[in-house]
């Protein structure tokens, strides 16, 4: 067998060094790939971005052209239901607003050329009457119609005209009326915006919110006849009520309309206050029944203390109460006036701090071995350093006095004119309440 020749050692070392040379090229093609890959995904997302934004401008401004398209249409068709006195007059309106007629406010999810979108019709009166002329803020109607994607409720677009009567007699004259009203917070006597007014009657219904002023206005109403009425309701804001003496039958909110008036009311609301009542002797609490009135320019209401009573809620804010406490034998508290609530509308507590008598004193005197109360008899209480004090005796020959009690003691003095008798006793006060009785004639207990 014939044996290979062995490479010779400078052709081995060669080969070698080609293989490494070789292993060298491919790790470094590797690396340069996957740069490559990396600028070419970052190149990628930039021209992908690119090119999303170009399909949605170019997609953004078909949708455009055709709400375009669709609001003046829309506007074409409005304005040909109107072209008749009867149309404008009827018609030329949204469902319950102001003016009132056919065409719905909002409309949602409709479609025209692929196109899904919601569309909006406001119109309203446009005041602007002629010089010299008869003012009924009714002049004409603008109209506008807003379209809007349905996906995000972005606008596309937004188109208005304006629409004449096509008997302009009717609205430039003197025939119909207009109904204003102001939306007032009682509370601090100022507008309340943004509050929905209704309005009912043969012109309605109709409905409105109330501008900065608190204002709505409701004009070319067609006057009433007979037993017809207009009437207004407010939706009070969260937290508020209507004041009542407003409300219909109220002639604030319920009235009549002749041609060429302009009928305009307050219609007030406020945030209801709660009232604490406190009934005091000497500074304690009182511990006996009493009947507490709280009297204002709306009816008096009635608290009932026993020891305690439970807040009066509810209270019409913004007035002036005056609160008195009644005993069941007919001696009352100091009245204490005051503004209700403390703070409106931030705190909408009151609190009638009321103090009655700590000591009653009974004028009584002796007819044929019969005790009497004595009437209109003078009493008077004194001690030193005290005021005196002086009081008539009522009905029941009872009359109080608030002084400072702790078991000081004071001089009672009854005088009767009648018998023109004077008597005093000494008498110690409690802190709550202390009875004594003053004879001005004879012996009585």
């Amino acid at each position: 067998m014939r044996r290979q020749p062995l490479l010779p050692v400078r052709r081995v070392g060669r080969e070698r060094s080609l293989v490494r040379a070789l292993g060298s090229a491919d790790g470094f093609g590797l690396i340069e790939t996957v740069i490559a890959l990396s600028i070419f995904a970052i190149v990628s997302v930039s021209v992908m971005g690119l090119l999303t934004g170009s399909i949605n401008s170019v997609s953004l401004a078909r949708q455009k052209t055709l709400a375009e398209q669709v609001a003046a249409s829309e506007l074409e068709s409005i304005r040909a239901d109107a072209s008749t006195t009867s149309g404008y007059a009827n018609d030329l309106g949204t469902v319950n607003g102001k003016p009132g007629g056919i065409y719905p406010n909002m409309q949602y999810n409709l479609s025209a050329n692929g196109l899904t979108y919601n569309e909006q019709i406001q119109i309203s009166w446009v005041n602007d009457p002629a010089p010299t002329a008869y003012t009924s803020y009714a002049d004409y109607k603008q109209v506008t119609v807003t379209i809007l994607r349905s996906s995000d409720s972005k606008v596309l677009t937004r188109q208005t005209t304006y629409v004449s009567p096509g008997n302009t007699s009717n609205y430039g004259g003197s025939s119909d009326g207009i109904a204003k009203a102001q939306v007032i917070d009682m509370g601090n006597n100022t507008p309340v915006a943004g509050v929905s007014v209704a309005l009912t009657g043969p012109g309605a219904p109709q409905s409105d919110t109330t501008d900065a002023t608190g204002t709505v206005m409701f004009p070319a109403l067609p006057a009433t006849s007979g037993s017809q009425y207009y009437t207004f309701a407010v939706t009070p804001p969260y937290g508020y009520v209507n004041l009542s003496d407003d409300v219909s039958p109220s002639t604030a909110s319920h009235f009549q309309l002749v041609g060429g008036q302009t009928f305009s009311t307050a219609l007030r609301v406020y945030r209801p206050a709660t009232v604490y009542v406190n009934v005091l002797s000497d500074g304690v609490t009182y511990p006996g029944t009493a009947t507490v009135t709280l009297t204002s320019s709306e009816p008096t209401q009635t608290i009932n203390w026993n020891g305690a009573a439970s807040p009066l809620t509810g209270v019409v804010s913004g007035l002036q109460y005056t609160a008195t406490a009644k005993l069941p034998d007919g001696l009352t508290s100091t009245q204490v006036v005051q503004t209700v609530p403390n703070a409106y509308p931030t705190n909408l507590t009151s609190t009638f701090n009321l103090t009655v008598p700590n000591l009653w004193v009974t004028v009584k005197k002796k007819v044929s071995s019969t005790c009497q109360t004595v009437s209109n008899a003078t009493v008077t209480v004194s001690r030193t350093g005290f005021s005196t004090l002086t009081g008539t005796t009522n009905s029941s020959g009872l009359v109080g006095f608030s002084v400072p009690g702790g078991g000081a003691s004071y001089s009672v003095k009854a005088t009767s004119g009648s018998n023109n008798n004077t008597v005093t006793q000494a008498v110690a006060t409690a802190p709550a309440t202390t009875q004594t009785t003053v004879s001005v004639s004879g012996t009585c207990t």
